[in-house]
């Protein structure tokens, strides 16, 4: 009977493969987190942007107090106001996140909320 042949060297280029398809999914999960985490901080700042117009409409200052209360809270959040539709008893703003990813990924992440003023509510 012959015997097999010596096949030395196999399972290190086969811990090899497996390391570097590990170092892979880990990369690739590493940007889907941070992804999912400015996209968090995009609504955050949309809903703290919101609030923060409504209530300056609710103490009776003009629409441009609002947007500009708006887009400090954003700022102060880690996110830009794109836009503020402060007329009238509802504000809805738009802001974004600046993904901090190079290329290829590297992009923006965008939230909007609304407020709404109610008569029966003090302000």
């Amino acid at each position: 009977m012959s015997r097999p042949a010596r096949q030395s060297g196999s399972a290190g280029i086969l811990l090899c493969g497996l390391l570097a398809v590990t170092v892979v999914l880990l990369t690739g999960l590493g940007r889907l987190a941070t992804g999912v985490l400015a996209a968090s901080r995009a609504q955050t700042a949309a809903d703290a942007a919101a609030l923060a117009a409504a209530g300056e409409l609710a103490a009776g200052r003009t629409a441009w107090a609002a947007e500009r209360t708006a887009s400090v809270t954003a700022a102060a959040n880690g996110a830009r106001l794109l836009r503020c539709d402060c007329a009238g008893p509802a504000v809805t703003v738009h802001v974004s996140v600046t993904l901090p990813f190079s290329q290829p990924v590297s992009g923006l992440v965008r939230a909007a909320a609304r407020a709404e003023l109610h008569p029966e509510c003090p302000g």
